[in-house]
């Protein structure tokens, strides 16, 4: 009696074990995340020929004019006051060049 017990008592356990997780689409919930509203970052445009960005670790980063303030414009993440998740960030900007 026992043993028929235990044996029951594992076939009901592995049967109720095989619920597989749904799988999402990723590239829906970026969309559905998105938001769209345009900040205005102009205040943070260069009137400089040449942008110099020199780093801790001694690396120059030279950017032209037009170039820096396309990336002002592309990524507003930089000037938020609180960071967002790391994956919607990224999943958002999927659409840039």
């Amino acid at each position: 009696m026992k043993k028929t017990f235990y044996i029951l008592t594992i076939i009901i356990g592995l049967l109720s074990c095989n619920n597989h997780p749904k799988q999402v689409d990723k590239k829906t919930i970026a969309k559905t995340e998105i938001t769209n509203s345009k900040v205005d970052n102009s205040k943070y445009y260069t009137k400089k020929d040449t942008v110099l960005i020199i780093t801790e670790i001694g690396d120059t980063l030279k950017f032209g004019k037009t170039e820096f303030n396309n990336i002002i414009d592309k990524h507003t993440e930089f000037f938020k006051e609180y960071p967002e998740n790391p994956d919607q960030t990224y999943f958002n900007g999927n659409d840039i060049e």
